[in-house]
């Protein structure tokens, strides 16, 4: 579980929620997805000289608790966008990142024309 492994392991680890998407993937079934994005910084501690002996000054570190973590996913949370309803918006977007996913296919292999016709044509799912 990610969790027990951020909270516990050396050095520990800091946890935040970057981005936080949902969209359609079946309307009519009501069906929804999300998208999250998670970063992880380790927590490392610059080594301390215990014999004096070296001038560096370093600062203190300070790391973010697991409740300063958790309440800062909790508001990331609340930034939930949704993806649909911003293609609908900006329809400028929704042609540049359909255009970008068949550049993508094309190099895998596939046919960038009829990938493009399917997307407009709504995107219909075969009945085998």
């Amino acid at each position: 579980m990610v969790v027990n492994f951020v909270s516990v392991g050396k050095p520990k680890w800091s946890i935040a929620l970057r981005s936080f998407y949902r969209y359609s993937i079946n309307e009519d079934a009501g069906s929804e997805m999300v998208s999250l994005a998670f970063e992880f910084t380790r927590n490392v501690i610059r080594p301390v000289d215990p014999t004096g002996m070296s001038q560096l000054q370093t600062t203190i570190q300070t790391f973010p608790t697991e409740k300063q973590c958790a309440i800062s996913i909790a508001q990331a949370i609340s930034k939930i966008r949704d993806v649909d309803n911003e293609l609908i918006a900006n329809p400028e977007l929704k042609i540049k990142l359909r255009d970008a996913q068949a550049d993508l296919l094309e190099s895998a292999g596939y046919d960038r024309d009829a990938y493009i016709q399917w997307v407009n044509n709504g995107e219909i799912i075969a009945d085998n």
